[in-house]
């Protein structure tokens, strides 16, 4: 019974004192939710495993050049080099290719875009993908390869355009010009790679010059450095057999978690160490209410002693009130983790996230309770010492100084408060540092005017599969682009610098022709129709532009970037001179221009265009993104282009359209989601150091109101004692700076260090951060202040 009346008595107190109360809950529930969703982020990007068996034996194997500075430039392998790992490598157990077609799935008279991933046999198996309806290949059918006729589908385009129709399974559906049977239905939240929402077996031929995505899995006992070794012989091979293709190139092993979270793994890591912080901020802010709510009660627990209240009774009733707040703060704390965690998801890299479905179940529960019991553990200590500090101090003394507190109660606050202030300029100049970096990223030269401009991305069906066939549909397509109301210019290229996928080729010049054996740089393969750089308005700095002139059976030509100009001809003028690529048969190509340099999915690298007429029969050509310049929304583009497109083939389908600003922005999505959550975690420290601000200096003017009460008799006026009290906050905060301040040096460096990109200090970044935490701490400091003033001298002397 006894345990039951000091629950009610402790539920009593928190509503009397709900304003303490309320801030205390909603310490914990900060440090909890933003510290758990963060880690949740981290784990699901680092830690958790992928479906993948043996992850940390599976690499992605690459095709390799260096550049003449010794860079290494990654690209897909292309099908003979596959073929040749496959079939002669033995360091690995299992071996797979694949790459992605955009085809159309033919519904009535309506072309339905479907991302298709083709692959070698046993592929699904190996990436982990699990069957939800019907069921995978048979070995026969994978050794038939498109022969087969037979196609699984992802789970939501199973849902989105089938209904979830269990008889979906066994039913017959026209893909392109071929009618397959539909075999089974992976499980939910799995896409990889490319988001396919098909897969369907290919025999890669090895004549072949696709590019595939390759993976592999180390044999048992079979070390990477083993590997390594192994294919490089395998290179040295490969060339040796193919020297035109394969001409200094090498096979790189990128472990799997690697390739998938890339760059981002050190920008969630510098989260995570902001996290970190917020989480000890918290701590520190928790600790410091129940330390000044203890210290304030040393009377009511002094009296209590008085009155018969054993050490182990007054101890108990501490410990159930401080276990009751933890119990509150942590429910809300993991009640905000849940839509916290899934408003950052958007940190998980998007193949892990919405390829392999991590995200679907990234809710961690590990993570939020990690940091509830921290913060509890904190939050209890912090409770039970004053009692602990009190019940062994003399009752009398206790209660005839008690309107005075504990001095070294005092000292703790005060520490605390500085160490609060400290931690949350750091978070503060962190988050300053992350929007300076998006906001310079965001205003950066694109090297092209990307408002207003339009990109449709057309993958060619397989019936394109002829130079002439897609030079008659190129010259249809910009003429319907131009027609369309609103459009300025229009025009085609086969890459759109700022989407997905790349094509690169290794490029060498007349005047500086590679020796035996040399590899060439490898710079963005673009093929274009004349009027692109008007459309995109990249500057032409010498020569000219294609025109239509530029045709199959005329000279051949290029223009080439500002970049790649300057490193073939630093000092003379490019126009005129002649280049191609590094093979002994291709044809050289006369430079007729020079343009500016545009960023490629937000790098700078050099780039050739060519006129798409002039290569239409090349694998470069089998992409169209049709581009426009135009003044009307990008629906109404949309659907004034199908009506057009409909009418040139009925059969080819065309997807959403992209707005160009809003492709730049998605590219820069780890930046932008960074500054978010950097900006989250410092205004939650701004608040956390305010509340701690407030709580001491609440609870000093309540130890200091005989003092207060004494000056006021003796003639002080209300406004010099308020003064006193700003002060007093002001001097916390000021200390609390200076530590920052240190400690900001070694954050910024980390993070300099750990996130691309991130640039020098704005110089007026330190002095926001120090007017900010100055003008909250005083802000937090008012409500105190202004209840010294209405100490009443009369009632001070009185209570002694």
């Amino acid at each position: 019974m006894s345990m039951l009346a000091d629950i009610r008595y402790a539920a009593r107190l928190a509503v009397n004192e709900w304003r303490f109360t309320l801030t205390l809950i909603a310490t914990l529930a900060t440090g909890i939710a933003a510290s758990g969703a963060i880690f949740n982020v981290v784990n699901a990007s680092l830690l958790r495993p992928l479906p993948i068996a043996d992850e940390s034996r599976v690499f992605r194997l690459r095709d390799y050049t260096e550049n003449p500075g010794g860079q290494r430039v990654l690209r897909s392998n292309r099908v003979p080099n596959f073929l040749s790992i496959r079939d002669e490598a033995r360091s690995f157990s299992s071996a797979i290719g694949l790459y992605r077609v955009e085809w159309s799935l033919i519904d009535g008279d309506t072309p339905l875009p479907i991302k298709t991933t083709l692959m070698s046999p046993g592929s699904l198996q190996f990436l982990g993908a699990r069957i939800h309806r019907g069921r995978f290949f048979t070995p026969g059918e994978e050794e038939a390869g498109l022969d087969a006729n037979a196609i699984v589908l992802s789970h939501s385009f199973w849902r989105q355009h089938f209904g979830g129709r269990d008889d979906v399974i066994g039913s017959t559906v026209r893909i392109e010009n071929r009618l397959v049977t539909v075999i089974g239905v992976v499980a939910p939240g799995f896409r990889f790679p490319y988001d396919a929402e098909a897969w369907m077996p290919e025999r890669f031929s090895p004549a072949a010059e696709t590019s595939l995505a390759v993976f592999a899995r180390l044999a048992p006992g079979v070390t990477r450095q083993q590997a390594e070794q192994e294919l490089d012989a395998i290179a040295i091979r490969a060339e040796a057999a193919r020297p035109i293709a394969n001409r200094g190139v090498r096979f790189a092993m990128v472990p799997v978690r690697e390739e998938f979270a890339g760059g981002q793994s050190r920008t969630m890591l510098a989260l995570m160490a902001a996290a970190i912080l917020l989480l000890v901020l918290a701590s520190a802010n928790v600790a410091n209410l129940l330390l000044a709510r203890g210290i304030r009660r040393a009377r009511e627990v002094a009296v209590r002693t008085a009155l018969g209240a054993s050490r182990a009774r007054q101890l108990r009733q501490m410990l159930i009130e401080s276990v009751m707040f933890a119990a509150m703060g942590t429910a809300v704390g993991l009640a905000v983790a849940a839509p916290l965690s899934r408003s950052v998801s958007g940190l998980i890299p998007n193949t892990l996230r919405d390829q392999f479905g991590l995200a679907k179940t990234m809710i961690d529960w590990r993570a939020a309770v990690f940091a509830a019991v921290i913060i509890g553990a904190v939050g209890i200590a912090a409770g039970l010492l004053p009692a602990l500090k009190i019940s062994r101090a003399d009752v009398t003394s206790t209660l005839r100084e008690s309107s005075r507190g504990v001095s070294g109660g005092h000292r703790i606050m005060r520490l605390l408060v500085v160490g609060e202030v400290a931690l949350a300029s750091v978070l503060l100049i962190s988050a300053g540092l992350m929007v300076d970096n998006f906001q310079r990223l965001m205003n950066t030269d694109l090297g092209l005017e990307a408002d207003q401009l339009i990109s449709i991305r057309l993958p060619l069906p397989p019936r394109y599969d002829t130079a002439e066939r897609r030079i008659v549909l190129a010259r249809q397509l910009n003429e319907a682009a131009i027609a369309v109301p609103g459009t300025r210019n229009a025009a085609i290229v086969s890459i759109n610098p700022l989407d997905r996928g790349s094509f690169g080729a290794a490029v060498e010049s007349e005047d500086a022709p590679l020796a035996p054996g040399q590899s060439a740089p490898v710079v963005n393969h673009r093929l274009v129709t004349p009027g692109w750089f008007a459309t995109a308005q990249v500057p032409l700095l010498f020569g000219r532009v294609f025109t239509s002139s530029d045709h199959a059976n005329s000279e051949p030509v290029a223009i080439i970037s500002s970049r790649m100009a300057n490193r073939l001809w630093p000092e003379g003028q490019a126009v005129g001179k002649r280049v191609r690529q590094a093979r002994p048969q291709a044809p050289w190509l006369t430079v007729i221009g020079v343009v500016g340099d545009v960023r490629d999915t937000g790098e700078w690298k050099e780039t050739w265009y060519l006129p798409y007429e002039q290569h239409a029969a090349t694998l470069a050509a089998s992409t169209m993104n049709v581009m426009l310049r135009s003044s009307v929304d990008a629906a109404a583009t949309l659907s004034a282009m199908r009506e057009k497109v409909r009418a040139i083939d009925p059969l080819l389908p065309v997807p959403e359209p992209s707005l160009m600003t809003t492709l730049w922005e998605n590219a820069a999505v780890e930046e932008r989601m960074s500054a978010v959550a950097s900006t989250l975690f410092g205004l939650s420290g701004l608040l956390l150091a305010a509340l701690g601000t407030y709580g001491v200096l609440a609870y000093l003017v309540s130890a200091r109101a005989r003092e207060f009460g004494i000056r006021q008799a003796l003639g002080a006026t209300p406004s010099r004692v308020l003064a006193m009290v700003l002060r007093d906050g002001a001097v916390l905060v000021m200390a609390g700076l200076a530590v920052g301040g240190v400690l900001s040096i070694a954050a910024i460096r980390g993070l300099q260090s750990a996130v691309t990109g991130t640039g020098a200090v704005p110089p007026s970044l330190p002095w926001i951060v120090g007017a900010l935490l100055i003008g909250t701490a005083l802000a937090a400091s008012l409500m105190p202040a202004r209840r010294a003033t209405r100490v009443s001298p009369v009632d001070v002397m009185r209570s002694e």
